[in-house]
């Protein structure tokens, strides 16, 4: 993706561990039911809606919060760290969005989790906004400390970019079975319905940027 930032130099903080080795940690995605419109609503607009309904307005700032409640979504002060830089990142880009730390849950639109061997994710774009104010819009579950490309993976979702390996354009043809049994083994231990939705399933013609192939996300996780 051309939009993709690039790691600061001395994106590591603090003592951290080497970078994870295989087997490898996929970035799993929650699984959001679809927009359904009525028979009223005409046809074309209800596909306009669906395309753009994640998008956010430019010029938009978005505030981001560390939630520390209940105890196991509460995070290091080096992970925090990393994923500060990480929205910088993003902010130097120049997508035409901002970004702001906040202390108070009820005025962050991302809240933002590290608890630990619930994977990384992220809802995609403004599917944020539909989160109860105590619940989590992005979950680290693993030390990042080493890791700021997953940071900037994850916000990547949170600014409405999708996966690029489930583009239609993309060309790839899985293996379903092999896929599958990977996956559900160790570390990410998914079931077939989370490997098809984050891996094999493709983006809705209604939901692709109009960009095709390099409008969404590979950056490792």
């Amino acid at each position: 993706m051309s939009a993709t930032p690039v790691a600061p130099e001395g994106g590591a903080v603090g003592t951290a561990p080497a970078r994870r080795e295989k087997p490898y940690s996929y970035c799993n995605l929650p699984i959001v039911p679809s927009r359904e419109f009525s028979r009223a609503v005409n046809p074309r607009r209800a596909e306009l809606v669906r395309l753009f309904g994640q998008k956010w307005v430019n010029g938009a700032v978005l505030h981001y919060h560390f939630m520390d409640d209940p105890a196991e979504w509460k995070g290091a002060e080096g992970q925090k760290q990393v994923v500060r830089k990480a929205f910088e990142a993003w902010k130097n880009v120049g997508i035409g969005l901002s970004f702001q730390e906040v202390q108070d849950r009820n005025d962050a639109e991302i809240r933002i989790g590290f608890q630990d061997g619930d994977g990384a994710w992220s809802y995609i774009g403004r599917d944020v906004l539909d989160q109860g104010t105590d619940d989590r819009t992005m979950n680290f579950g693993w030390d990042i400390r080493a890791e700021i490309d997953t940071a900037i993976h994850e916000i990547g979702h949170t600014l409405g970019f999708p996966h690029e390996r489930q583009n239609p354009k993309a060309g790839i043809v899985w293996d379903e079975e092999a896929v599958s049994r990977a996956l559900a083994g160790e570390p990410n231990f998914w079931s077939r319905e989370k490997t098809f939705h984050n891996i094999i399933s493709k983006i809705q013609p209604d939901k692709q940027n109009p960009a095709g192939l390099g409008s969404g996300l590979e950056l490792g996780c």
